[in-house]
């Protein structure tokens, strides 16, 4: 996360802009940061999955978003498009910062409460049925 904190400093006002070659530091330093600070809230996840041994509700229902990722990165998707699109609700000007966030939140706790509902009535993701249709020729 501190890879990120000039660009976040400079975004926010708090300091001036600098100058190109000090910018052409900071942009590798911020994208390599956001990927190593990925890697690191995965094992962070992993590690605490396997400490709560996957008997709690909380870590199964995650794992539920994982085995239905496509439907839950796809309904997530239309949720974006349909809050940012120009020609639909066009929200990128009226929302700032913290309630895009909210919105984002929100809409994360919604996918997970489908793909837990899909798990406990043994339903799998449609983007999923239709993928292994697909691939398999099941369709």
């Amino acid at each position: 996360m501190l890879g990120a904190e000039p660009v976040a400093l400079m975004l926010a006002g708090a300091v001036d802009r600098p100058g190109q070659s000090t910018l052409e530091l900071w942009g590798p330093l911020h994208d390599a940061s956001g990927v190593l600070g990925g890697f690191g809230y995965a094992a962070l996840v992993t590690l605490v999955a396997v400490r709560l041994n996957g008997t709690q509700p909380v870590v199964d229902a995650v794992a539920a978003v994982g085995q239905r990722s496509m439907t839950c990165y796809l309904a997530q998707s239309v949720v974006w498009m349909v809050a940012f699109t120009p020609f639909l609700l066009d929200l990128s000007e009226p929302i700032g910062v913290t309630t895009t966030a909210l919105l984002a939140t929100a809409t994360w706790l919604a996918t997970v409460v489908l793909a837990d509902w899909m798990r406990r009535t043994g339903r799998r993701g449609p983007f999923e049925v239709l993928v292994r249709g697909v691939t398999y020729g099941e369709l």
